[in-house]
């Protein structure tokens, strides 16, 4: 019986986060996720998740949600029940079999097109080039489906109701749906390719076969520059909602105006957007004053020192 499986009360009980981790880490992955950017030079994807086995990193054609964004799916499942729940990009399963953890009673269907082989040969020489310039460790080369072969081992040896399916965004959406969640999704996850036509395709696609009371959640809108198409998926729906500024990603939400509830997770996620553009015009010239504090007023604090230690030294009494 393993870790996730096992019956636990009080304070032993594990968070959905915990048991996740539990998951990968029983099967022998290293879980990396969850990083602060400032400590990498403001590297932008050090939040997000990926995995390592033997010390070789898993290239399953993407990551995983930050492990800061688990706290907001976390709120969502106290929101709202859905009973079925269609996802958009699995990768290695990470944010599917999160929301199956979240919501164990809902059918879950992962839509994913695998690790797709180079176009032609340019294409593969360029890929070769770039991960000797990145310095890329040499990758486990798993085949073309593992990640949704690593999904559904580990959705069913820990009884989760999650599947993922060689599938592609838009045009098997309709087959997967009635095929493997029997009946229109009422939350949807979006998290494929990150372009803006590729995310108005999703959107579409999905809600065409949703149900009228559909959630809409959308990964990586702030960080992939896609809140133009996340824009207009609401103008064309008419559904509330808006950017979760206090998701590492700023992902996206929307929802029908009947699922008043979901007003806490803006409450609890959510910001106001003046307020953030108005401390990025400022940062320029915080950092100018940061810069002059160091340079000069620690400087002299320092010199300050130094002299007291230079005095304290010359009025002890000489040692014997």
């Amino acid at each position: 019986m393993t870790s996730v499986q096992k019956e636990k009360n009080g304070s032993d009980s594990l968070t959905a986060g915990e048991k996740l981790l539990a998951i990968y880490q029983e099967d022998g992955f290293e879980v990396h996720t969850g990083w602060n950017p400032y400590h990498l030079d403001n590297w932008r994807d050090a939040q997000f998740t990926y995995l390592k086995k033997d010390g070789r990193p898993l290239n399953t054609g993407g990551g995983g949600i930050s492990w800061h964004e688990i706290p907001c799916l976390e709120l969502l499942s106290y929101c709202f029940s859905p009973e079925r729940i269609l996802v958009i990009g699995n990768s290695f399963g990470w944010s599917t079999l999160l929301i199956s953890l979240l919501w164990p009673s809902a059918e879950v269907a992962a839509m994913d097109i695998g690790v797709q082989p180079p176009a032609d040969a340019a294409q593969k020489m360029l890929g070769a080039i770039l991960g000797r310039l990145r310095g890329d460790e040499p990758p486990l080369n798993p085949k073309p489906t593992y990640g949704i072969e690593l999904t559904n081992e580990l959705a069913q040896k820990h009884h989760l109701k999650a599947k993922a399916v060689l599938s592609a965004s838009p045009q098997d959406v309709g087959w997967v749906v009635e095929k493997h969640l029997g009946g229109p999704p009422d939350f949807v996850f979006i998290d494929g390719y990150h372009i803006p036509a590729q995310v108005l395709l999703d959107f579409d696609a999905c809600y065409k076969v949703a149900a009228h009371n559909c959630v809409y959640l959308f990964h990586d809108v702030i960080n992939w520059n896609l809140r133009d198409a996340f824009e207009a998926c609401q103008k064309r729906s008419g559904l509330a909602g808006g950017i979760l500024w206090r998701t590492p990603s700023g992902m996206g939400l929307l929802y029908p105006d009947a699922r008043v509830e979901l007003k806490r997770v803006f409450q609890a996620f959510g910001d106001k957007e003046a307020e953030i553009q108005s401390v990025k015009a400022k940062l320029p010239r915080w950092k100018r004053a940061a810069w002059f504090e160091r340079a000069v007023l620690h400087s002299r604090l320092l010199k300050r020192v130094k002299d007291s230690l230079i005095r304290s030294g010359r009025s002890s009494p000489p040692q014997r």
